[in-house]
């Protein structure tokens, strides 16, 4: 699973790509990190999920939170290729900045208490250093994809297309999880 967040890397972690975008799309600088800053507000939502979230629903938030950044990666998607107001896409992409904050930070919560709870500390071990073995080897491959895609050498993908390319390809890797 974590491979293909980290292929997805450049859309479901929030930084260079959606503030690059707001600009593309005409923001200013402060909107322009309004996805970044509202990603970490985000982060708070396990605080509060993991005091009311009993224990046996715990690998369904997992499901769920995944599911729902496949969502809005998606909608950001839709965003760029539908024909609305350039400011409706902005919007967008911010708030997927705070949804993917809150969604991401509940992911890995919950995803470390269903480790903790379902599996022994020699198997912990051995899924850790697999998925941090191959994740960030996933995410380099994901950013360089990225770069290409985003650096015109796919003469069909003008903007706002290349971008939206990269939250479609995106959506689908966090539906595989």
């Amino acid at each position: 699973g974590y491979a293909f967040i980290f292929l997805a890397a450049p859309v479901t972690y929030v930084d260079v790509v959606p503030a690059t975008l707001c600009n593309r799309l005409g923001a200013n600088a402060t909107v322009a990190n309004l996805p970044a800053a509202t990603y970490l507000m985000g982060g708070i939502a396990p605080l509060f999920l993991s005091m009311t979230v009993p224990h046996r629903l715990e690998h369904a938030i997992v499901v769920y939170a995944n599911g729902l950044t496949a969502v809005f990666l998606g909608l950001v998607f839709l965003a760029l290729v539908l024909p609305f107001p350039h400011w409706v896409p902005l919007l967008v992409v911010v708030g997927h900045g705070f949804f993917q904050g809150i969604a991401y930070s509940t992911a890995t919560v919950f995803t470390l208490q269903c480790l903790a709870r379902g599996t022994t500390q020699a198997g912990r071990n051995r899924m850790l250093q697999t998925t941090f073995f191959l994740a960030p080897v996933c995410a380099v491959i994901g950013s360089l994809a990225a770069q290409y895609v985003l650096g015109g050498h796919i003469r069909q993908l003008k903007f706002p297309y290349d971008f939206a390319s990269l939250y479609a390809f995106g959506s689908l890797c966090l539906l595989a999880v």
